[in-house]
C-alpha cells in the first residue's frame, strides 16, 4: 500500500515506523476524511436537507414509491452487468486490512456516509446548484458520467463504470422527480449499499 502525504511525513518522523502502523494510519486518514467531508456538506447544505426532510415526510407516500422505484431500477441496471468492479474488490480488501473498529465504521461509511457525501455532490450541487445555469437533461447526464468514472481505478478500466453511470443516471432522475429531493434520492442510495453490501 503506497504512503499517503500524512502518514510518510509522520513516517520520517519516527512517529510510525513500520508498514502494518502506515496501513493502520492510512486506514483511519480515510474513515476521517470522509466522516470530514459528510459533517462539511450537511452543515452546507442544512436548509436544503430540513426542507427536503420536510417535504419528503409530508408526501410520504410519493417520495417513497419513487424511492423504492429508483432501487427497483438500479437493482435491474447492475444485474446486466456480471462482471465485479475493482472499486467492489478493493472494498473488500481493505475491509480484511482493518480492525474491529475500523471495520464497522468502514461499513458505516460505505452504506451511509459515502451515499450522503455523493448526493450532495453528484445530485444537490451538480444538478440541483446548477440547473439555474444548464438544462437540466445535460447536468444529468454529466453527473453520471463523472459518478462513474469516479468509481473505477483508472481509465484502462473505463467499461467498469458502465453500471456506476447508470446508478449515476436513476439517482439523478429520482432526485429531478423528486422535485430536487435529496432525501428521496439518498433513500435510493442507502438501501441499495445496504443491500449491495450483505449480499456481496
Amino acid at each position: 500500500q503506497s504512503l499517503t502525504i500524512p502518514s510518510s511525513i509522520f513516517f520520517k518522523l519516527g512517529i510510525i515506523s513500520n508498514s502494518s502502523q502506515i496501513t493502520v494510519l492510512n486506514n483511519w486518514l480515510l474513515i476521517f476524511i470522509n466522516f470530514f467531508v459528510c459533517l462539511i456538506g450537511i452543515i452546507l447544505f442544512f436548509p436544503k436537507f430540513k426542507q427536503s426532510f420536510k417535504e419528503y415526510n409530508n408526501f410520504f407516500v410519493k417520495k417513497i414509491l419513487i424511492s423504492i422505484t429508483g432501487l427497483i431500477l438500479i437493482i435491474i441496471a447492475s444485474s446486466i452487468f456480471n462482471f465485479q468492479t475493482d472499486n467492489q474488490e478493493s472494498l473488500f480488501t481493505l475491509l480484511g486490512s482493518m480492525n474491529h473498529i475500523q471495520k464497522v465504521l468502514l461499513i458505516f461509511v460505505f452504506i451511509v456516509i459515502g451515499p450522503i457525501n455523493e448526493e450532495i455532490i453528484f445530485r444537490q450541487i451538480l444538478i440541483g446548484e446548477f440547473q439555474t445555469y444548464l438544462p437540466k437533461w445535460f447536468l444529468l447526464i454529466f453527473s453520471s458520467i463523472l459518478f462513474g468514472i469516479l468509481h473505477i481505478p483508472s481509465l484502462n478500466v473505463l467499461y467498469q463504470a458502465l453500471p456506476y453511470f447508470l446508478s449515476g443516471l436513476i439517482l439523478g432522475l429520482v432526485y429531478i422527480k423528486g422535485n430536487n429531493n435529496i432525501i428521496t434520492s439518498l433513500t435510493s442510495h442507502l438501501l441499495n449499499n445496504l443491500l449491495g453490501f450483505f449480499l456481496s
